[in-house]
């Protein structure tokens, strides 16, 4: 899980969002194919969990709460030069061992980017939780922590939305993984890098994107 130190006002990224019903909200929503990004020969989506253009659920989810007419706009994604330095350095935050989350930042670097590890970090752990927070540096494009190996949730992060409110992407790594919290066009998505999710945090990491889309729909 990530808590960032972002400047943003009443956003408690380590408690409960609410629940999203059902109902149909706009023409888009009623579309049958919707789910399959109106193209349901490309993209298939048997059990209901929206997959990322091009991609498998293990790969990419998106939220399934979005509501078009209330989208911010916001996109916020790493690029492929920035996914790339995540993978490529994802050793800089990974744990292997030990009880604390690692955090760090993509910054650039000459014509591309490193990752420069958060020497002010701020962790906590407990039974249920553990958390790692830091003081963006000028110039970031992107945060990067690690998720502590065998403890933590996997790729799992219920705050892990937290730096998309100040634009930066949220890259993740766990158990030798990398994915990344992002937003297009106002809808959230988490999108794995390098590995795939389990079918485990398919389920969870939907139920996270869902209950945070709120959260940067218009006016909140």
């Amino acid at each position: 899980m990530f808590q960032g130190e972002f400047g943003w006002q009443g956003l408690d990224l380590s408690g409960e969002f609410g629940v999203f019903g059902g109902g149909f909200t706009s023409d888009q929503n009623i579309n049958r194919y919707v789910y399959a990004e109106n193209n349901p020969f490309r993209f298939i989506d048997p059990d209901g969990r929206a997959a990322c253009e091009g991609q498998s659920k293990t790969g990419c989810i998106v939220s399934d709460s979005f509501v078009p007419s209330k989208s911010n706009g916001q996109t916020s994604v790493a690029s492929s030069a920035v996914a790339k330095t995540m993978v490529s350095e994802k050793s800089a935050v990974a744990v292997t061992s030990g009880d604390s989350e690692k955090i760090g930042f993509v910054m650039p670097k000459g014509d591309g980017f490193k990752v420069a590890v958060a020497r002010d970090a701020v962790t906590s752990s407990s039974s249920t939780t553990d958390t790692a927070s830091a003081v963006v540096p000028p110039g970031a494009v992107a945060v990067l922590h690690g998720h502590i190996d065998g403890q933590s949730d996997g790729v799992i992060g219920p705050g892990d939305a937290g730096p998309l409110k100040v634009g930066l992407p949220n890259g993740v790594v766990s158990e030798g993984r990398v994915g990344v919290t992002e937003i297009v066009g106002g809808r959230r998505q988490f999108r794995m890098l390098e590995g795939r999710m389990t079918a485990r945090e398919v389920r969870e990491q939907q139920k996270n994107l869902d209950k945070q889309q709120d959260l940067f729909h218009k006016d909140n």
